[in-house]
């Protein structure tokens, strides 16, 4: 035990599997039929072993080492994160295959959009680190909210500053400022393109 104690891996023992385990060893040292019980035992283990506590999860006893605790826990939560993107995984995998793509030997603007399954574009946002000023898909152009374009829109003829329509865009108000700059010149390009078509 003293040597579990200093080992750098976390230790856990159930008291039900050590009562039957030192049942064991009694009957290999002779012992007839020994009775052994399992509070009993988790006392006298913890008068002797003084760092050893006991902690009650639901009818079960686990017993650890109190330096051992902390990183018991955080293997848990560790272990609670595994199993989140492990269901994650399977939802993005169960959309791959239902989603259907074919190449016609060209690429067209929505091949790219029509590839890639929704799910796996917003778990890729959602764990992908964005370098600052880089595009941030987090809608297609179609489905843009007219309040985020308006609010872009209008705080760049305002102010014409990146820095706030970013800030509105990472809080979900506004558009991305580069979208804004292209939605500005398709509106140059369109006054400009009714303009020649008058003359």
């Amino acid at each position: 035990m003293k040597n579990a104690s200093d080992s750098s891996d976390p230790l856990i023992l159930k008291l039900a599997n050590l009562t039957m385990l030192y049942k064991q060893r009694l009957e290999q040292l002779g012992v007839e039929s020994p009775d052994v019980h399992p509070t009993r035992l988790k006392d006298q283990l913890l008068f002797h072993i003084p760092k050893l506590q006991a902690h009650r999860q639901g009818r079960d006893v686990m017993l650890a080492f109190e330096n051992d605790v902390g990183s018991i826990l955080s293997q848990a939560s560790k272990y609670g994160e595994a199993i989140h993107l492990a269901k994650a995984a399977g939802i993005i995998r169960r959309d791959m295959l239902h989603q259907k793509s074919n190449f016609s030997s060209t690429f067209n603007d929505t091949d790219l959009e029509q590839a890639v399954p929704p799910s796996l574009l917003q778990f890729y946002n959602c764990f992908a680190k964005y370098k600052e000023g880089t595009d941030v898909h987090r809608h297609s152009k179609d489905r843009e909210p007219p309040f985020a374009v308006y609010m872009g829109l209008y705080v760049f003829a305002k102010t014409r500053k990146r820095q706030i329509i970013e800030m509105l865009h990472e809080n979900g108000l506004s558009i991305s400022y580069d979208r804004v700059l292209e939605i500005s010149a398709q509106l140059g390009e369109a006054v400009l393109h009714s303009m020649c078509k008058m003359e």
